[in-house]
């Protein structure tokens, strides 16, 4: 699989503020010192110029600058896919799915980007990145598997949020796949850093407060240095507080209620179903009426119950 390197020219603004550190060390329980040396570790890993992200396959910067553009021609999708045989096995996957399969099986791979149209082949690849090198972090391999889970979930339901909003974005499926990435970069920097791990690795109970406090942040800055749409980088860094994106808060919203949804369903944590759903701010927020509120509540439940199987 070819990869791409992060141009080093380009260096994320997103960074964990003073503040934000001395917050997430008063908010700690328990032993104050390895919270200092958590969040410092943290803080100063993806802040340091010599940091580098995981790398982005050439395949997927590729696929995501065609997509952005009008004059894509299938050919030209079809010599990059084929490149990559993970990929090119997935769109072949996809376009066979229920879902797409329409009366005869697509045999090749230039018949399955056009059925699936450049949009789902580049999410496809992105799926692909999620599931190889995103959501893969050893030592907390059960916690990898939940949340690439909830990832393809996510993306799914910010999908059909949109779709009922009639909210065009062909960003909708990267928003919600990329959404949490932060909680596996977060569990990644720990497991790179000797001082942290002079005692073994920590129990994911002694990390968590650090990977739900920095994930949306660490996230944000890892989309960002990989060069994607501003969009994309706001929805993984503000969507527990979109009031705070400033380039869509209409899809950071998206993603905030797709969040909330998966956390409704069971999707890669333990069911918190959702406390009058018709009265949420954030169902309001997004102009959803009651009919469709209970529409995407049943449809996240057949996500997870499609996801079970």
């Amino acid at each position: 699989m070819t990869t791409k390197r992060t141009d080093s020219s380009h260096r994320s603004h997103i960074t964990i503020s003073e503040m934000d550190l001395i917050k997430f060390i008063k908010r700690s329980w328990g032993d104050e010192t390895f919270a200092k040396r958590l969040g410092w570790a943290i803080k100063t890993t993806i802040e340091s110029k010599t940091y580098k992200p995981p790398l982005l396959p050439e395949t997927a910067v590729r696929l995501s600058e065609m997509a952005s553009r009008r004059d894509c021609d299938v050919r030209d999708v079809e010599n990059v896919v084929k490149q990559d045989p993970i990929v090119a096995a997935h769109v072949l996957s996809v376009a066979n799915s229920a879902f797409y399969s329409r009366r005869s099986p697509t045999r090749t791979l230039k018949a399955a980007i056009t059925r699936l149209g450049i949009t789902t082949v580049r999410d496809v690849a992105f799926k692909v990145v999620a599931q190889t090198q995103i959501f893969k972090v050893p030592g907390y391999v059960d916690r990898m598997r939940e949340l690439f889970q909830a990832a393809q979930a996510a993306g799914t339901i910010a999908k059909q949020i949109c779709r009922i909003l009639r909210f065009e974005s062909e960003l909708a499926y990267l928003c919600g796949l990329l959404h949490d990435m932060g909680e596996a970069m977060v569990l990644n920097i720990i497991t790179n850093n000797e001082p942290l791990m002079v005692d073994g690795l920590p129990p994911l109970s002694a990390v968590e407060p650090a990977v739900t406090f920095f994930h949306g942040t660490v996230g944000a800055r890892i989309c960002d240095l990989w060069g994607l749409p501003p969009l994309i980088v706001d929805a993984v860094r503000f969507h527990h507080q979109p009031e705070r994106s400033a380039n869509s808060s209409q899809m950071t919203l998206v993603v905030a209620v797709t969040d909330m949804l998966l956390k409704h369903a069971g999707i890669g944590v333990p069911p918190e179903p959702i406390e009058d759903p018709l009265e949420h701010p954030r169902f309001f927020e997004l102009n959803l009426s009651p009919n469709q509120v209970k529409d995407l509540l049943a449809f996240a439940e057949n996500v997870a119950e499609s996801e079970g199987e």
